[in-house]
């Protein structure tokens, strides 16, 4: 899903996808000095200053997509500083993205998930023909299907005779034919003959002179390619009319060829010399399928790959993506349930926290999701029942006070780490302020306050690199959880010992 934030000096898009953020090459974004972020958030304004100094132009453009921890964090990064509101974010249809998220399933009741799983088995032939379009795919795995520079990288390589794909200038004639049926108006000035008839063994191709994504320059013909790459950014600032006039005095007495590339061959601001091109027309000439055929070995799987992920991803398969939908809306609670508990290294780590829980006396396991395990003692069950039939929409069991157990990925350092805390979650009135307000009271300063979910105490458990292996973190968790939770639990229960409800007394 894309999303857009259009404000005063910023115009930026997000991709949300499988919960993961980027930031799309080619957004806008604020580039003040001193921008205002809170103190808390330290590594984020490292991070503002890192993508302003060696990703944006001299424009305020992002050079190529970054990656994000949330949403939140886009918002501060776009923004150049703290912004609770993320409604601004947006879908193109101009809805907030925040009221299109789906409540959370795991709030069911066990009978309920079990019956969604049920529902989707019955129909589990349906999942067949999906299965086949998810192989290992390298593109995936790099994570740069929609990387814009990645693609530009790709098309270069083809593009150049003398690289090491075997094609020599096969592909290079062929896209250049392609394109020239498509502009034939345009490129009149090209001879039709020349155009089907060269060679090109002496080419040069370069990336990124002067900002142009892909410059080709055969020197004996006299004849110059300049291909400006589009997959989800869009033109800025009279880009082309800048390359154009830097060619021209470049390269006066060549013939030119100029040529804006998108995913469906969207017409450009300088469509007179400009021809439109696209990757679904690479894919209906069979540009890529011709050189499939000549090519084997490591090359042709490269190929499949790329051809593979230009049909699904950037064009878009109409008949995969209605397939899809089909089957989402059909059994959408069953498939949420899947990707929740879908396992990997967090999915483990919550699996032995929960293990580890259920060997400490005193406590008890309460209602948890995949990054979160909860649990309670008899001090906060306590508190709980004073607030009974306040609680609104946070656990099954109505709780509004719990300790955390949460595992939080630091992309930065490429580390998980594991916090434990005491959250006071939200109610259907300000009654949870009065448990806020007698933390404060008692001296202490809370972590974080939000209006839904508010912080009080925070202490560090654990953090270990990504590629650890699980058995090293399961140590450190046999190490340390017991007493960190005994110390935490005794320090939230000396605080809230006299504590009792005003409004109830």
């Amino acid at each position: 899903m894309l999303l857009y934030l259009k404000r005063s000096e910023v115009d930026a898009r997000l991709e949300v996808n499988n919960n993961k953020y980027f930031l799309k090459s080619g957004s806008k974004i604020r580039v003040k000095n001193q921008p205002n972020f809170e103190r808390q958030r330290k590594n984020w304004y490292e991070k503002w200053q890192e993508i302003v100094k060696n990703k944006v132009n001299s424009e305020g453009l992002l050079s190529e997509d970054v990656e994000v921890s949330s949403i939140t964090e886009a918002t501060t990064m776009v923004l150049g500083g703290n912004s609770p509101d993320n409604k601004i974010w947006k879908t193109d249809k101009g809805i907030p993205y925040v009221f299109t998220l789906n409540s959370d399933v795991t709030l069911d009741s066990e009978h309920d998930q079990e019956k969604y799983l049920i529902e989707l088995l019955k129909d589990i032939d349906s999942l067949v023909d999906i299965e086949s379009e998810s192989e290992f795919n390298i593109f995936e795995t790099l994570s740069i299907v929609r990387a814009e520079i990645r693609h530009s990288n790709v098309l270069a390589w083809l593009l150049n005779p003398n690289e090491t794909h075997g094609l020599n200038s096969y592909f290079l004639k062929k896209f250049i034919q392609s394109v020239y049926v498509d502009n034939e108006e345009i490129y009149k000035h090209l001879n039709y003959e020349e155009v089907f008839l060269w060679e090109y063994p002496d080419v040069y191709v370069y990336r990124e002179n002067m900002s142009i994504d892909i410059l080709i320059v055969d020197e004996s013909k006299q004849f110059v390619l300049v291909i400006e790459n589009k997959i989800d950014s869009s033109e800025h600032n009279d880009q082309l009319v800048k390359y154009r006039q830097f060619i021209d005095n470049k390269y006066s007495n060549y013939r030119k060829m100029y040529v804006f590339l998108t995913k469906k061959g969207e017409e450009s601001s300088d469509s007179k010399i400009w021809g439109s091109y696209s990757y679904e027309k690479i894919l209906l000439d069979g540009l890529l399928e011709d050189c499939i055929k000549k090519t084997n070995n490591k090359v042709k799987d490269f190929l499949i790959d790329y051809h593979l992920i230009l049909r699904r991803d950037i064009v878009g398969d109409e008949r995969l993506e209605k397939m899809c939908r089909q089957i989402y809306n059909k059994h959408k609670k069953a498939l949420d349930l899947i990707y929740e508990y879908k396992p990997d290294i967090v999915m483990e780590i919550t699996s032995y926290l929960k293990e580890k829980i259920n060997n400490i006396r005193g406590i008890e396991k309460n209602h948890s999701v995949k990054m979160i395990t909860r649990f309670t003692d008899n001090k906060l069950r306590e508190i709980n029942k004073m607030y009974e039939g306040l609680s609104k929409n946070w656990v099954t069991d109505g709780s509004v006070i719990l300790y955390e157990l949460k595992i939080v990925y630091d992309q930065k350092n490429d580390e998980y780490k594991l916090n434990l805390s005491t959250v006071v979650g939200p109610t259907i009135d300000n009654s949870r302020d009065e448990i806020i307000n007698f933390y404060i009271n008692d001296g202490h300063k809370v972590h974080a306050k939000g209006d839904k979910w508010t912080t009080l105490k925070t202490v560090g458990i654990l953090s270990s690199k990504s590629n650890h292996e699980i058995e090293s973190i399961k140590e450190k968790i046999d190490n340390e959880l017991e007493k960190i939770i005994k110390n935490h639990i005794n320090d939230i229960n000396n605080i809230f010992k006299d504590f009792k409800r005003k409004s109830s007394s």
